[in-house]
């Protein structure tokens, strides 16, 4: 996959087994909480990352345009739903593709690696090639989510 429990299936420098977690805060916003665990970081050390933050869909007639506030990041920034999966039994979908107005970055996030992998890859590679995805600074790269991963406690 590229980057998402939703797992990221696409990270940044030496992450792997990375999750994003939503969910529905009183004030209507959507909290967020990216966890990844690091091999080697720009600075050489090793670990866990995690960033929390929220989103809000700034016009509701365009639900899939969102601004999202990360904590130690000034500002927001756009962050859009660029295409969604199939709709699974638990009347969720099975995958999301993020990016924002620019198309300057790119989250696949899936809600079952292995699933992912068998049922969509193959669609999902496509899809982001005819999104644009395909520059230098813009491909796509996998990221590890296997067996061995250890993922954050889900709170």
């Amino acid at each position: 996959m590229y980057t998402n429990k939703l797992t990221d299936q696409i990270t940044f420098k030496g992450g792997q087994c990375a999750t994003a977690d939503y969910g529905l805060l009183e004030n209507g916003n959507i909290s967020v909480r990216n966890y990844e665990t690091i091999g080697d970081k720009y600075d050489g050390s090793t670990g866990t990352d995690v960033i929390t933050g929220y989103a809000y869909v700034v016009d509701p007639a365009e639900p899939g345009k969102l601004r999202v506030s990360l904590e130690g990041v000034p500002g927001e920034a756009p962050y859009w739903v660029a295409a969604l999966g199939p709709v699974n039994t638990a009347n969720l979908y099975d995958y999301a593709l993020v990016s924002d107005n620019t198309g300057s970055f790119l989250f696949v996030l899936a809600r079952n690696s292995d699933e992912f992998n068998t049922k969509y890859d193959a669609e999902v590679q496509t899809l982001m090639k005819d999104l644009g995805f395909t520059g230098a600074f813009t491909a796509p790269f996998p990221i590890h989510q296997g067996a061995d991963c250890l993922y954050e406690p889900t709170k």
